[in-house]
């Protein structure tokens, strides 16, 4: 199962490994953390600004399941503003 993040910044994608922003995987090998966790794990590491001067999130967290396979993906990227 793979075991990162995609984190897109100014339009480039970074894979982060659960180790590197200090995230656990549960026992089918899937991110056992929240979506809020997740966030304030990137806020970590990348060192942007996620939240905005009301504290609402900036960056929004997607989990896809890969078909075949039922490997986690997750991704987070800016919001678009339109609603997310």
């Amino acid at each position: 199962m793979a075991d990162k993040v995609t984190v897109t910044i100014d339009q480039k994608d970074t894979d982060l490994s659960f180790e590197q922003l200090g995230l656990q995987a549960d026992a089918e090998g899937k991110c056992a953390a929240t979506d809020a966790q997740v966030l304030d794990a990137v806020r970590g590491v990348v060192g942007e600004q996620i939240r905005d001067e009301r504290g609402q999130y900036t960056y929004v967290v997607r989990r896809s399941i890969v078909e075949g396979t039922g490997e986690e993906r997750i991704y987070v990227y800016p919001k678009s503003g339109f609603g997310e």
